[in-house]
Parts: structure tokens; sequence; C-alpha cells
């Protein structure tokens, strides 16, 4: 879900806008209304995709030390199900 909401998508709008204008690319960013702004957006959105990184990477340590805890109650639950093995005698 956060991956389909990911900033990140806007940086592959931008590109369009500057592969659009490839062959005018300073005029474009000096007088057009949309390349003015295009510099600003850029830099919003790296500050936007670290905070979304820093996020994700939270996120993934949370997940990991909850599948850790998982694998130690598991384990635990192993180790006293092979621990306690009766013997009968069959005649």
């Amino acid at each position: 879900r956060k991956l389909r909401a990911s900033k990140a998508l806007g940086l592959g709008k931008a590109m369009q806008l500057i592969n659009a204008r490839q062959g005018d690319l300073g005029t474009f960013l000096t007088e057009d209304e949309k390349g003015k702004l295009l510099p600003g957006y850029l830099n919003q959105l790296v500050e936007a995709i670290a905070v979304e990184q820093q996020g994700l990477r939270d996120e993934l340590a949370q997940l990991s030390k909850s599948v850790d805890h998982i694998k130690d109650i598991v384990s635990t639950q192993q180790s006293y199900a092979g621990a306690s093995k009766l013997l009968e005698p069959v005649n």
C-alpha cells in the first residue's frame, strides 16, 4: 500500500516533463511556468522520499523484530514438545 502511494511516483512525472522538453530544457526551466516550478518540486520530492524511506526502514526493523520473536516462540514450543517423551512398555 505504501509503495503504491510512494512519492517516488512523482519523480516519473517530473522526468516526463524534462524528457518532453529535452531540446529546450534551459528555456523550459527559466521561462515556462511549470518549468520554473520543477527545481523546487524536485527538492521537495527528495525530502519526501527521504522521510518515506526512513519510515519504511523503521517498519522493516519492527517486522524483523516480530519475526525473530515468532521464531523464538516456535523454537521454545518445539523444545517443550520434544522434551517430554514418555516410554510405555507394550506387551
